[in-house]
């Protein structure tokens, strides 16, 4: 058993998308279907982590009991690219948390699902008694020289940080990790243009119901319990039409964080149950749904904070 805790995020200013220097009825069109901002930092990646390590450092009870450094960004070189050694920029994280004994590593590769990813390793480390608790933390963010419109454009990239904790105890009154889950499927990888949106959109709502069904049948649930469905932040009438593919009752939805950033990459979920807190009960069951091109998380969490019902 695992728990998951001290969800901390960073955004940068926000702006509007219109402002973008990218294609002008592209981005009329995304706004008129309901996206409207996005976050862009000004420091760069490392002080960003900094900036997200901040949150979560006083959070640490123990910090003998933490084992592993899970530092997760979703292009591999993102380091080298700000002329950074990964090796020594990790183990400066290490002494920043004053946790210099736990092993750091990297998860990346599967874009906007790599944090749930990260999730399933830290919870299996837990799961087998490698360690008591787990950091993992989030960050990137979008070179200048970078477009922040998808391809296909479903959605403007954000610039964001993520931290959380994963432990063996529940000592910050978080979520029960119920199950972590994840697919990969190689057929996708050679997407390569808008031309074939439609065989696209249809893998993913296919392996989006495959990885939902997977999750619930592992939790032993039907999804008439989920207090709520998190999905990644792309185009309203997208996430909807996911939605009514799977289901989710509109009371089991949450959208509203969509127009204010945007996408952030594989913080978006985890961002949306943070924002969510305030309305969740003790015991209420979240499901979390971030995919990239080839892979699918499904996370079902129960709530051990708030007020009893």
């Amino acid at each position: 058993m695992a728990y998951l805790s001290n969800i901390s995020y960073s955004l940068g200013e926000r702006f509007d998308i219109s402002e973008l220097n990218e294609d002008p009825e592209m981005l009329k069109t995304l706004k008129l279907r309901g996206l409207s901002e996005y976050s862009k930092v000004s420091s760069n990646l490392v002080e960003l982590t900094l900036d997200v390590l901040k949150q979560i450092k006083g959070k640490i009870s123990d910090s003998n009991k933490v084992g592993y450094f899970i530092y997760v960004f979703d292009k591999m070189n993102a380091l080298e690219e700000c002329q950074y050694n990964p090796n020594t920029v990790l183990n400066e994280f290490l002494d920043y948390l004053e946790i210099p004994n736990a092993v750091p590593f990297i998860v990346s590769i599967l874009a906007c699902a790599s944090t749930s990813l990260a999730l399933k390793i830290a919870s299996n480390l837990v799961d087998v008694n490698l360690t008591e608790e787990v950091v993992i933390v989030y960050c990137n963010k979008i070179p200048e020289s970078d477009k922040r419109v998808l391809s296909p454009p479903t959605s403007v990239l954000s610039d964001a940080g993520l931290a959380m904790s994963v432990t063996k105890e529940n000592r910050y009154r978080g979520f029960e990790i119920i199950s972590c889950n994840h697919f990969n499927n190689s057929a996708l990888k050679d997407y390569k243009n808008d031309e074939e949106y439609g065989f696209f959109l249809e893998h993913q709502i296919k392996e989006c119901k495959n990885i939902f069904n997977h999750s619930l049948d592992s939790s032993h649930l039907g999804s008439h319990v989920l207090k709520r469905v998190y999905f990644n932040n792309y185009m309203p009438h997208l996430v909807k039409m996911f939605y009514l593919e799977l289901s989710v009752e509109s009371d089991q939805q949450f959208l509203k964080n969509i127009p204010i950033f945007s996408h952030a990459y594989s913080a978006d979920t985890f961002i949306n149950l943070a924002d969510d807190l305030q309305n969740l009960s003790y015991g209420d069951f979240v499901c979390l749904l971030p995919n990239s091109f080839t892979s699918w998380g499904g996370i079902i969490l129960k709530y051990l904070g708030g007020i009893l019902k």
